[in-house]
């Protein structure tokens, strides 16, 4: 009796906490933290109590590998270079993937409460890309929340498509609830267009391929094509509108990327913001290439540069 009040109070717990993160992580500072260490504790704890769910699938198993060999592979490439405080650094910023296994554990032993996922996506896309309005408003600058504007811009596109991918849960609630996900599409991808993280940008169309595959049978192709359509019109309409400021960022990539691919090595655009990530890419290259299997450690990479 105390084991099953005991799991009743934690997939209570679990599920609010499910719900609050995507409106903590773009609007509250630390709010990652606030959310995912209690449900870390949380799978830990759950581990102990009796009761399965049955085997792990192929695919789950591979998950856990994924995120494990990412985590081997950045201790890995920290000890094969000078073990300084960057290299330590960079293990802890990894540390998370491997969190996720207790989280995925603990949610699967408890089962997946489709509403507080949902809706929890939905109203963090929605709160974050009104936030977004009201501080470009208030500054008139690159929008970025309790963060930075490319990681605030980046989380805002992946939750809005993540909200659009249960268009299908919404509406088997009833006729007029799509409107919540295309809401919080709209906002959460308004919310990236302001923090000008044009990096980002450049994954709305692979985006909306993924979410063609999975409509294709799923809803009617007007509807699928209503959807795609939409979408396109929000990006046209932000990149038309000059308050937004979105074409000052666009135009000038196409532009450095252009005289990038003429220049010489002390040409000025090399230096351009454009420029300088392009040659990251080439140095990456060279460091690779030259130490493929151990790198040459976190801590030297600037030196490596």
């Amino acid at each position: 009796m105390l084991n099953n009040q005991v799991t009743l109070a934690v997939r209570y717990f679990a599920a609010t906490v499910v719900f609050l993160v995507p409106l903590l992580v773009l609007n509250v500072e630390h709010g990652v933290g606030i959310g995912f260490l209690p449900l870390v504790l949380a799978g830990f704890f759950v581990a102990a109590i009796p009761g399965d769910r049955g085997p792990l699938t192929r695919e789950e198993k591979l998950l856990f590998f994924a995120v494990s060999i990412l985590f081997i592979c950045a201790t890995v490439v920290t000890l094969g270079g000078d073990l300084n405080y960057a290299g330590y650094k960079r293990i802890n910023e990894f540390l998370p993937l491997v969190m996720v296994i207790p989280v995925y554990l603990l949610l699967r032993k408890l089962g997946l409460n489709l509403v507080a996922i949902w809706y929890g996506l939905a109203i963090g896309s929605i709160v974050t890309g009104c936030a977004a309005i009201v501080e470009f408003g208030s500054s008139a600058s690159r929008v970025m929340g309790p963060t930075n504007p490319i990681m605030f811009g980046d989380i805002a596109l992946v939750m809005a498509f993540m909200t659009l991918a249960g268009y299908g849960f919404f509406k088997a609630q009833g006729r007029w609830w799509v409107i919540i996900p295309i809401v919080a599409v709209v906002l959460g991808m308004t919310a990236s267009f302001l923090s000008g993280s044009r990096g980002g940008w450049i994954a709305v169309p692979a985006l909306i391929t993924i979410l063609l595959w999975d409509y294709s049978t799923k809803v009617a192709p007007w509807k699928r094509w209503l959807m795609i359509a939409g979408v396109i019109i929000v990006c046209a309409a932000l990149y038309s509108l000059p308050f937004t400021g979105i074409a000052k960022r666009i135009d000038p990539a196409l532009s450095q990327i252009t005289d990038y691919a003429g220049s010489e090595i002390n040409d000025s655009v090399r230096a351009s913001p454009v420029g300088v990530r392009l040659e990251m890419w080439q140095g990456a290259l060279k460091i690779f290439t030259g130490n493929p299997v151990a790198g040459v450690g976190w801590g030297n990479y600037r030196s490596e540069m």
